[in-house]
């Protein structure tokens, strides 16, 4: 089954899986077939596998798709089960993973996901090193906004954090975010004008016309316009042809 699920994987989300160990603890590296970017060059993710601790369920199935989507290295840790290892034997082995890595790699650029006993033992982790959800997207505007980070990026970023979009038209645009996790967010933004709005010349444009149009002609107030309105107040027609 595993086995199955691995190939499905590679096969769509193609990427490189060397098997190594980190402070003695077997683990597998998965790299993307592509060149990781210059910006993620000094990042690493570390993958806790499901599998309630007595099984490996997805130290492969996790990590693919991650690494791809992400063009990130990611340290999938095969961590000791139970109950040939009970507790604390699989933390003792994240914990030890993330301390070597540590060695490499600034804190802020070690993120950690998990799913089943892997987020139990990803909560572990905050618990004993006080990381938080605030500490670990404090990176991501700098991220977001670097001139080196693609539309590709952008929109790969976004798959991994947004589940779905919602969008209600009233006399504004709602706008319900649900955030992986199970996080929610809303926000209101005006409608947009429409297309006669867009090009409307403003009506206090209109009326210097017509107060302009009583005493010049009309090379006149093209004149004036262009000379003395426009470069004074950033007034333009409702083309925007000052």
């Amino acid at each position: 089954m595993h086995a199955h699920d691995s190939a499905l994987n590679l096969a769509l989300y193609p990427v490189n899986i060397a098997k190594s160990t980190v402070a003695r603890v077997p683990v597998l590296i998965v790299t993307p077939v592509e060149p990781i970017p210059a910006i993620r060059a000094d990042r690493v993710l570390i993958c806790l596998h499901g599998g309630g601790f007595t099984t490996d369920s997805g130290a492969r199935t996790e990590s693919i798709p991650i690494a791809q989507l992400t063009r990130s290295k990611v340290v999938s840790v095969l961590y000791r089960l139970a109950p040939e290892h009970p507790f604390p034997a699989a933390v003792d082995d994240s914990v030890a993973v993330y301390k070597e890595l540590l060695k490499t790699y600034q804190p802020r650029h070690i993120g950690i996901y998990g799913a089943s006993a892997g987020s139990i033992l990803t909560r572990s982790y905050r618990e004993n090193y006080g990381l938080s959800q605030k500490e670990d997207a404090s990176d991501l505007p700098r991220v977001w906004n670097d001139p080196h980070t693609s539309a590709r990026d952008r929109k790969w970023m976004l798959r991994l954090l947004i589940e779905d979009v919602t969008l209600v038209k009233e006399h504004k645009i709602h706008i319900h975010i649900r955030w992986k996790g199970g996080a929610t967010s809303s926000l209101e933004r005006p409608l947009p004008l429409s297309a006669p709005a867009l090009v409307r010349t403003p009506a206090e444009i209109v009326e210097l016309v017509r107060a302009l149009a009583t005493e010049q002609t009309y090379a006149q107030i093209a004149r004036t316009l262009n000379v003395c309105v426009w470069p004074s107040t950033g007034l333009t027609t409702g083309r925007s042809r000052g």
